[in-house]
């Protein structure tokens, strides 16, 4: 939620950038300045926040900003085991396990960029495992607001932030809760091996 504001305020301590704005759904920010920038000025403030530039290209003036509205990571599911079982109210994990499967439950975001790379992720891991489900529970459109919704105050408390994984296996107690995908599908397999 804090990232298009640090990118805009890194590109705008470049001397000669004299407008910077941010698109948090599509990844990318337009410089207008009054003399050329180059890559290597971008790549140095950018690195020092912690973040990378991945391509350039010169465009005659940025477009206008527009109010972005960004598909929740979730919203389609076809063919695949995955639902949306919340958005932002409480909810019982327990209520929402699928019979005979390891449940992924994914806390995300539709303006949260790792979320959605996450969601792909498990998207092919449900397409690879027929044993997996994803549950997910959509924290709405305000990063703002995102962290006093009901299911994050119930279920995140301990979390830094999204997206944040609990799973649990066919049956029993939580194997993983935390934020990196591969450790809890690590998690998965270990268990898998374990039950076999």
């Amino acid at each position: 939620m804090a990232c298009p504001p640090r990118v805009e305020a890194a590109l705008k301590s470049i001397d000669g950038v004299s407008s910077v704005s941010v698109s948090y759904g599509g990844c990318s920010a337009c410089i207008e300045a009054t003399r050329p920038i180059t890559d290597a000025e971008i790549s140095a403030v950018l690195a020092a926040g912690n973040y990378q530039l991945k391509s350039t290209e010169s465009i005659d003036a940025c477009p206008t900003p527009t109010a972005e509205a960004i598909q929740d990571p979730w919203a389609d599911t076809t063919g695949i085991d995955a639902q949306i079982i919340s958005h932002g109210e409480r909810v019982s994990l327990r209520d929402h396990r699928p019979e005979g499967k390891f449940t992924v439950f994914d806390f995300g975001a539709p303006w949260c960029g790792p979320c959605h790379e996450a969601a792909a992720q498990l998207r092919t891991e449900l397409a690879a495992q027929p044993d997996l489900a994803v549950r997910a529970i959509s924290l709405g459109d305000d990063p703002y607001e995102s962290f006093k919704l009901p299911a994050a105050i119930q279920h995140l408390s301990g979390a830094a932030g999204i997206p944040w994984f609990i799973v649990f296996p066919p049956s029993g107690r939580s194997i993983y809760a935390g934020d990196d995908l591969d450790a809890a599908l690590a998690a998965i397999a270990a268990q898998r091996q374990t039950s076999e």
